[in-house]
């Protein structure tokens, strides 16, 4: 049985990274990429550690189709290192949020524990490429849903759009295909091939698409929602907000009871929009809890999700 569709608002559930690792691999992944089954228990164990330690997140990566195999006979692999929230080490209005794509080619996984992620440009077989690239999840083993939703899609969109890549898990097994658009780290989930078609003509011209935005992943789910919403804002206004030009940051948070005593959680997000230095203070409160089928063949949990309930121009 597949996660089918509920009530819950796709804004809020993008996977956060601000430093994202995406590795050619061509075989089999395992369920969970570092589990030992694709890499053996060391060099998961060893990449485990370096990951954690530099904050990254990794994600196996394929061409779609038997393209996808056919591609280790040429005896090197892609790599992409997406600083997605490169020039945010905090919050500051003068430093526009940019994020940079850097590619280069490696011969074994292995070299990934080599890297230096300090920072963008110190890496000396990198280049800085400016241009996107889509990793759609297409990881059966984690969960069927990416292989009958997230594959048919990889594969005609691919037909015309290089940047288009199968991915290992991305979160959001019920939104499949669930997608992550890199460096700028936005996720979506649930687009047709003319929907994701449509997201990738925009972001080759540095627009933002609106249609089944789960948010943009450096940021946390409150922030994530409050952006977005911001967003719409603008573009009711006639000002047609591109992907790079956001300053978002929480400002407070406050735990607080219903009159049952039941826990939940209040957010002040602050947004900047650079081109226009407009400024704005979402006020978020968490939804009540609804079930979802978070996973095929799990059973549902209860989930909030976040929802504004004031946003002011300030």
């Amino acid at each position: 049985m597949c996660a089918k569709p509920t009530a819950e608002k796709l804004p809020g559930t993008a996977k956060t990274a601000k430093l994202v690792l995406a590795v050619e691999y061509f075989r089999g992944w395992g369920k969970d990429i570092l589990d030992g089954e694709a890499l053996g228990k060391e060099l998961a164990g060893e990449l485990k550690k370096f990951l954690k330690t530099n904050k990254a997140e990794l994600h196996f990566i394929r061409r779609p189709g038997r393209a996808g195999q056919e591609r280790e006979q040429l005896g090197t692999r892609q790599l992409f290192i997406a600083w997605a929230d490169a020039q945010r080490a905090g919050f500051n209005p003068d430093q526009p949020y940019t994020p940079i794509l850097e590619e280069m080619q490696i011969t074994d996984v292995r070299q990934l524990l080599d890297l230096d992620l300090s920072r963008p440009g110190v890496n000396p077989q990198a280049t800085t490429v400016d241009r996107n690239i889509l990793l759609i999840c297409t990881h059966a083993r984690r969960d069927r849903c990416c292989a009958i939703f997230g594959r048919p899609v990889a594969a005609e969109v691919s037909k015309d759009y290089d940047e288009v890549w199968e991915s290992s898990h991305t979160k959001g097994h019920r939104f499949a295909p669930s997608m992550i658009l890199l460096p700028s780290n936005y996720s979506f989930g649930r687009l047709t091939s003319d929907e994701t078609r449509y997201m990738l003509d925009g972001a080759r011209t540095h627009k933002l698409t609106f249609h089944n935005n789960r948010g943009r992943g450096t940021l946390t789910p409150p922030a994530q929602v409050a952006e977005l919403e911001v967003a719409r804002r603008l573009l009711g206004l006639g000002i047609e907000p591109g992907l790079n030009d956001f300053a978002t940051h929480e400002t407070t948070v406050e735990v607080v009871r219903d009159s049952q005593g039941a826990k939940s959680k209040k957010v002040k997000v602050e947004v900047l929009h650079f081109p226009t230095q407009r400024s704005f203070r979402a006020h978020l409160t968490q939804t009540d809890p609804i079930e979802v089928l978070t996973s095929c063949g799990d059973a549902p949990k209860k989930q909030r999700g976040w929802r504004v309930k004031v946003l002011e121009e300030i």
